[in-house]
């Protein structure tokens, strides 16, 4: 392995050693010892993308991002056929170069107004000069304006396309707040009315309510106000003689989302049939007013970001 030449960060602060002669250092490591080194600074960059450059090329209708190695060899992504197999390959890196390619072309259009010059000169040398300047320049801001636009109509469309359903959000919701699980107040008062014998209702509903302020359970979604307020609404009292702890959970689920009984059996029904995997469903985003999301150190975080190399999927030729 080699060893880099004794330095430290107090060289850089007194000017011994440039961030040139470290770069200078760092291309003369092998693949493997500067796999080591990204490991130990914690990122992963494979050895043949450690120097690799990354070109878009506007010039086409479908932009183009050629990724050149190290040893001279290419490979093409079409950007937008990319956008399309998986939306979510908009965080990967060449795809941010991209988008940072548009974004800062819109935010320099200023600059593209200047004239040269020999723009004004007569003959082939200024025709040649203005062509020139017109095959480099022209239209460029509008294309990454309409680049831009594009991949925000890509990401709703993405978003329409793979859209909850309705049945599927109410599902996701219900599993998600335990709404049907066994630990809540409401499967206690089921419980304590299939033993219980009382038959007028008036005593049976007393009885019921100072039996739930004594029970403990490990999910209060549903507080004893809650439960007693079904139980003397038209859509609960049907449930103070319950026959299955899924009729009386559908039921509340009726009256507390407003719903008829039938439409909560559809829901469950349909949500049922059409499932595939989790639904991909992220409940985060069921109440997204109240998401929160675990940031990471920003520091390691773009450390990582800056060396992550898209998997087979994304670099393979789509469309």
């Amino acid at each position: 392995m080699r060893v880099l030449r004794d330095w430290s960060i107090d060289d850089l602060w007194e000017c011994n050693m440039t961030i040139d002669d470290l770069e200078a250092e760092l291309r003369e490591l092998s693949n493997a010892d500067f796999s080591v080194l990204a490991r130990r600074l914690g990122f992963n960059v494979p050895p043949p993308l450690q120097w690799a450059e990354l070109e878009i090329d506007d010039d086409q209708e479908d932009p183009v991002a050629t990724l050149e190695y190290p040893d001279g060899s290419k490979h093409k992504i079409d950007i937008f056929a990319a956008i399309r197999n998986n939306i979510m390959i908009l965080g990967n890196p060449i795809m941010l170069i991209a988008i940072h390619h548009w974004y800062e072309t819109l935010r320099h259009r200023a600059a593209l107004t200047f004239k040269d010059a020999w723009d004004d000169l007569e003959g082939m040398q200024g025709e040649t000069n203005r062509a020139v300047r017109e095959w480099l320049l022209s239209g460029r801001p509008d294309i990454a304006l309409k680049n831009l636009t594009r991949i925000g109509e890509a990401i709703i469309n993405a978003a329409n396309k793979k859209r909850v359903s309705r049945e599927q959000a109410f599902v996701a919701m219900v599993q998600h707040d335990g709404y049907d699980q066994k630990n809540t107040l409401l499967y206690e008062a089921f419980e304590w009315l299939r033993k219980d014998k009382t038959k007028n209702r008036g005593p049976r509903l007393s009885k019921l309510e100072a039996a739930l302020r004594k029970a403990y359970v490990s999910n209060h979604i549903v507080s004893i106000e809650r439960v007693m307020s079904f139980f003397r609404s038209e859509k609960g009292e049907r449930q103070i003689y319950p026959k299955t702890w899924i009729a009386m959970r559908n039921a509340f689920l009726a009256w507390q989302f407003n719903l008829t009984p039938y439409t909560v059996v559809r829901y469950f029904s349909t949500a049922r049939k059409n499932r595939k995997g989790d639904n991909g469903i992220d409940t985060r985003f069921l109440l997204p007013r109240y998401n929160r999301y675990q940031v990471p150190d920003l520091g390691g975080y773009f450390l990582r970001l800056s060396a992550v190399v898209p998997n087979a999927a994304y670099l393979a030729d789509e469309e």
